[in-house]
């Protein structure tokens, strides 16, 4: 087998996957009009922001220090961080400080000014569920579960009017809330009660027209976890909603009408992943047992549903831009990583001082001896196919006495012979990260 040099952008036919640099825990993902990517992440009481952008026929990550001093609340009470990018590609963020109790932090918002520095503001004293999202003037809205020390104390809605932040009461419910916008700058959240009890039923669907405030239920669904919200150019939402224990359900609004479609049976869990394309919905699932695989599932007709196994890990979060194309979080192990199906420059010469060149491709067959540089250092290396999936995962190699030689039977991680083609193999030695490229023929 021969190498190729690494590229600084990795690139597969549909698909392209990408570490997202200084990522840690509850990462959240959106996207700006020009298609680009903008993360937070919570990492030990730090809330940083990470954004996406060209740069020249490749792109690069910049990493920003939003806030310290944050907390991570208690799981199924808090939210740790969200964020949404207006028109102007300007992020806007809400995470949690220390508040009264463990299960009441305080709700924290921060952007950046006009000299490109971020200020927080606190904007209340208690929160439980956050949603955020911008109107077509800009403006953030936030829609929350607020705690009181007596219990719980309903949704509110606060918002930026361009002078001042304007507080809204908006109905006695409590849980996760995930919240978007229409292009009538109409509000639409959904609502997974965090704890669902025979004595109250939670309505799952909130929306703000111009007359006010309507809530609804989807139907009689035991949804006690985040409902995952899109909605279509009709303005109809579209839902995904996981039913206790594990039952899975795709929820949408029609002609005035909740329509519900058990998808149990493509045996995957969904969580909050789903994004509606010329009226198609997209979901995200993940195969529920070791080793988890992602997968992209769509509604291809009427009828039936499509699925195409994108990557190795769990999926995080997703949206997609005005042009129509997918960009999502997936966590492969402790790995966050960014995917998107929006077309990517080609595979580019690397030009920095720290990128190793090795020859050209040859053809090889399997078992394939995969030689490793002797200086070698690292926790993993993963062999991707040329849809950019983690077809094979090697994790703590010198635990397995593998350090610098793997023979590789030819098998991915769930133990299934792959197909001849291209694989790529990646691995990180200190500053420098390598591709390999080999071409397989049987």
């Amino acid at each position: 087998m021969t190498l190729i040099c690494l590229c600084t952008l990795l690139v597969f036919n549909a698909w392209h996957f990408e570490y997202i640099p200084n990522a840690m825990d509850d990462l959240m993902l959106a996207v700006d009009d020009e298609g680009m990517a903008h993360v937070v992440s919570f990492a030990g009481g730090t809330i940083i922001y990470a954004m996406r952008t060209a740069a020249g026929d490749s792109f690069v990550w910049s990493t920003e220090v939003v806030a310290t001093g944050a907390i991570q609340p208690y799981a199924w009470y808090g939210t740790s961080v969200e964020i949404a990018v207006d028109g102007n590609s300007n992020p806007h963020i809400t995470y949690c400080k220390e508040g009264y109790d463990p299960y009441s932090p305080a709700l924290c918002y921060a952007c950046k000014d006009s000299s490109g520095t971020w200020n927080s503001t606190v904007l209340d004293t208690s929160c439980l569920k956050i949603g955020i999202a911008c109107d077509s003037l800009n403006h953030p809205h936030i829609v929350y579960t607020r705690n009181a020390p007596v219990g719980w104390d309903g949704i509110w809605h606060k918002y930026w009017d361009g002078s001042a932040w304007v507080t809204e009461y908006v109905v006695n419910d409590a849980g996760y809330i995930s919240l978007v916008i229409d292009n009538k700058d109409q509000l639409h959240y959904s609502m997974g009660a965090p704890l669902l009890d025979d004595q109250r039923q939670f309505y799952h669907y909130g929306l703000k027209d111009s007359t006010g405030w309507h809530f609804e239920h989807m139907g009689s669904y035991d949804a006690r976890w985040p409902i995952g919200i899109a909605i279509d150019t009709d303005n109809n939402p579209h839902l995904c909603v996981e039913v206790y224990p594990y039952d899975q359900f795709y929820v949408k609004k029609q002609n005035g009408t909740w329509i519900g479609e058990d998808i149990t049976y493509l045996d995957f869990r969904f969580s909050t992943c789903i994004t509606v394309i010329d009226d198609i919905p997209h979901l995200l699932g993940w195969y529920p047992y070791y080793p988890y695989d992602t997968y992209h599932v769509w509604k291809s007709d009427s009828t039936t549903w499509s699925t195409e196994d994108i990557h190795t890990g769990v999926p995080q979060s997703m949206t997609s831009d005005e042009d129509g194309y997918i960009h999502c979080i997936i966590i492969e192990g402790y790995q966050p990583v960014y995917g998107t199906n929006r077309p990517q420059p080609g595979i580019e010469q690397a030009r920095s001082e720290n990128i190793a060149t090795f020859p050209m491709p040859t053809i090889a067959r399997f078992p394939l001896n995969i030689s490793l540089l002797p200086t070698a250092s690292f926790d993993e290396l993963v062999i991707y196919d040329i849809t950019g999936r983690a077809v094979k995962n090697y994790r703590s190699l010198d635990d397995h006495g593998l350090k610098h030689s793997i023979s590789w039977d030819g098998t991915d991680d769930r133990g299934r012979q792959v197909e001849a083609g291209i694989y790529f193999i990646t691995y990180q030695d200190g500053d420098q990260r390598f591709c390999r490229k080999v071409i397989i023929a049987r």
